[in-house]
């Protein structure tokens, strides 16, 4: 009788030959800590630094994201789309940095962040030249300096939503438009306090 060989039955399988790797969704998750980060900027190929060209990043609603995490690990020169928003634990501090580490920005999405003030807009603003669509809608903190900035340094501007600003007037928003030419779209619905219930 010739021989072909070994050959294997599905019992090798229940005796460990051929057990499958652990899925990555099997291990308990766990909280990110600075000391995790620190380690993650020395071995840059394990983490969100080594992504060198990445071009969009859509973090909203990831609501346990704070100053520390924004500031110390989004830094990419060729981000172009940002979302930030509904993240009410981030301050201007995360949006100068921003600013300062991702030039590259085109579309930014801040909407429901209650801390982002025209403070965060000042130091902001000069670094984003090549903004072309800015979200702020539900910032209550933006004023109408945050817009006179914008006109100052963000002259690419064709999309703003600045819905539900209380503390924004219909004035300086026209003026806002006089003053963009490439300003296509500004969603301003309910701003200077504009009593919502009327609309409903």
């Amino acid at each position: 009788m010739e021989d072909k060989g070994p050959s294997f039955t599905r019992t090798f399988g229940n005796m460990g030959f051929f057990r499958p790797p652990s899925m990555p969704f099997q291990e308990k998750p766990r909280l990110v800590t600075d000391k995790d980060l620190g380690v993650f900027r020395e071995q840059e190929g394990a983490s969100l630094l080594a992504l060198r060209g990445l071009q969009e990043l859509d973090l909203s609603a990831c609501s346990k994201l704070t100053d520390s995490s924004i500031t110390q690990v989004l830094r990419y020169p060729e981000l172009q789309r940002l979302s930030l928003s509904m993240l009410p634990e981030i301050s201007d501090d995360s949006l100068a940095s921003v600013a300062y580490h991702c030039r590259s920005l085109t579309r930014l999405a801040l909407s429901h962040c209650p801390q982002i003030s025209d403070q965060g807009i000042a130091w902001a603003a000069p670094y984003l030249t090549r903004l072309q669509h800015l979200y702020l809608s539900c910032c209550d903190a933006v004023t109408d300096r945050s817009l006179s900035l914008l006109v100052q340094h963000c002259k690419r501007l064709r999309t703003l939503d600045i819905s539900m600003c209380k503390d924004i007037s219909m004035t300086t928003v026209d003026l806002l438009q006089a003053q963009l030419p490439f300003l296509e779209n500004v969603h301003c619905q309910f701003v200077g306090g504009a009593d919502l219930t009327l609309a409903l």
